[in-house]
């Protein structure tokens, strides 16, 4: 459901997500900085990117791709 609801885009680097990065789910907004754990704030992500995304905010990052949540 996530992949679909990202149109297959990893929103921390706007590459296709395939299973040869290693996939990860994230929290979009960190439960530190004050996230849910509801799926609106779930993003399937490359692993890699999840790893360098880390507990910062969304807003922090370069090019940030916000999903439309239908």
């Amino acid at each position: 459901v996530m992949r679909w609801r990202q149109n297959g885009i990893c929103p921390i680097c706007n590459r296709l997500l395939g299973s040869e990065h290693g996939l990860s789910v994230d929290h979009w907004v960190p439960l530190v900085l004050g996230g849910s754990n509801g799926t609106e704030n779930m993003r399937l992500t490359h692993g890699s990117c999840n790893f360098s995304k880390g507990a910062r905010h969304p807003d922090t990052l370069r090019q940030p791709y916000e999903v439309a949540l239908a």
